[in-house]
Order: C-alpha cells, then structure tokens, then sequence
C-alpha cells in the first residue's frame, strides 16, 4: 500500500535523490507526492506540467528558481507526467537539472506506466534511451508504483481526511466530523475515477456540509458493493486470463505479448482479481 511505502521513502531515499510516483491516471501521484514532502517538513512546493504547452520555458525557468532557492527551507518541486516529455525537452530537463546541487531540495516525479516502456528501448520511434539520462535513471531508482484506490484501502480514509482538511476552508466551510457510515461506504466503493473521483464526490460533499459535519451521500453510498464489469472489461480480464495461461503465468512474456508493460499487466490482474497459477 502506498501509505507503507511513503514511509520506506522517506526513511531510506537519500535527500539529494528524486523520487517518482507511477500509476494510472488518477491514483492521486501529486497528491502522495505533496504528502511526502509536507511529511519530510519541506517548504515551497511548485508544480510543473509536462502537458503544458510552454514546457519547455517552464522546465529552463521553474528549474532554474528551484535550484536558486534558499535550501534551508527544504524547498521541493514537483514535475508531473513525465511520460509526456519529448526527447527535446527531456534533454532541456536534463541540462538544467544537476543532482549534486539539489542538497536539501526535494524533486519529485509523476508518471503512468508508459514511462517504463517510454525510457526503455532507444531503438523504438520517440522511446529514449533510459541509460542515456541520469537524472530520469535515478528518478525510477527510487519509486512507489501506485494500484487504483479501490485496492489500497488504507489510503481510502487518509485521502478523505487530508482533501477535507484542505478543501473546506477554500469553500468557506468548516467541517468537524464525517460519520462513520460515510466512511464505511467509501471503503466498499468500486473507485473507478481514483481520487478524481474521491474528490469530486467528497467536494459535494462538503459544499452541502452547512453545519461542518458530513452525515451521509446518497448517491455515492447507494453504489457501493463488488465491483462489476463493463463488456469491454470482462473481455479484457479473459484476453488477459488466456495469455497468462498460455505463458505459463510468466507475466514478463505476457505483458510483452498483450503489448503492456509489467506494471500495467500486474494493475490489471489486481483489478480483475485474476488469481494465478502456483
């Protein structure tokens, strides 16, 4: 669970060493990394997008800031997506970025699963070599890879709490309790939208939260229970079943053949709960 594994980081990963956090589009990247940094004391955090259309000034500038900054106050930044970076940018990254001088400072990364196959093999048309760039070698060195929120139940209770806590004052909202029931449904809640999801519910939630305490969500509590499959998903998880099957259940050859990556495959057998052979 990633609750565990933010504090393996944060005991084991040396200061001047990125970190990245790789899942699937909503499983809360950003939010485990300002965690981290708010549980490391840090101070300072910004953002960087590698969707956004000025990457390549924000990676010259916003890098060259961070790196001036005063690291007393352990200063962070956080550079979201990085499966997105093309290898001109990824090359602007790697110029601006030195290792040596991070001292205090805190770098974070974000990435899907794509970014495995994306550094890996330098023969492929817009892969990069992942050898070729120390400071992307090093962010995979130290990493947590993320499953869907519906599987890490742990983390159900505390993204609830820390989006309440931050969210609430911005609505002009105060709230002082969330009853255990709301809890309990959230734990049983299939999370197809991760913490997107999470969070879109739960700032409802908020909104109608007049008197500071959430009681109830009718609509969300309504749906919770086992998860159901789509068509398209159940013919999916038996694509993925046969080829498990047929490779002995070997999931490195698997994910080669479906045309994944590893830590794709491993998602989707958590997801479908396909159990595997001994």
């Amino acid at each position: 669970a990633s609750i565990k594994s933010l504090e393996y980081l944060i005991d084991f990963t040396p200061l001047r060493y990125p970190i990245s956090l790789i899942g699937d589009k909503g499983t809360g990247k950003a939010t485990m990394a300002r965690a981290l940094h708010f549980y490391r004391q840090g101070s300072n955090l910004s953002e960087i997008s590698c969707y956004s259309p000025s990457i390549a000034s924000s990676l010259e500038k916003d890098i060259t800031k961070f790196l001036e900054m005063n690291d007393i106050g352990k200063p962070g930044l956080i550079i979201k997506d990085l499966q997105a970076l093309s290898k001109e940018n990824m090359h602007i990254l790697e110029s601006k970025l030195n290792l040596q001088r991070l001292n205090n400072r805190y770098l974070y990364f974000t990435a899907t699963p794509e970014i495995y196959d994306k550094l890996g093999d330098s023969n492929k048309p817009g892969n990069i070599a992942r050898d070729s760039y120390n400071i992307t070698n090093q962010a995979l060195k130290f990493s947590i890879d993320l499953s869907p929120l519906f599987y890490r139940k742990e983390d159900v209770f505390y993204q609830i709490m820390w989006f309440c806590l931050k969210k609430a004052p911005s609505m002009k909202r105060n709230i002082t309790s969330i009853s255990s029931s709301v809890i309990s449904a959230a734990l049983q809640y299939n999370w197809k939208g991760n913490s997107t999801e999470l969070f879109d519910i739960f700032s409802r939630a908020i909104w109608d939260a007049h008197d500071g305490n959430i009681t109830s969500i009718p609509n969300f509590q309504n749906n919770t229970g086992t998860i159901t499959l789509s068509p398209l998903e159940l013919s999916e998880s038996k694509v993925i079943r046969q080829s498990l099957h047929a490779n002995s259940y070997y999931k490195i050859r698997t994910a080669k053949e479906l045309g994944i990556s590893l830590n794709t495959l491993k998602s989707k057998i958590r997801k479908y709960k396909i159990k595997l052979a001994s």
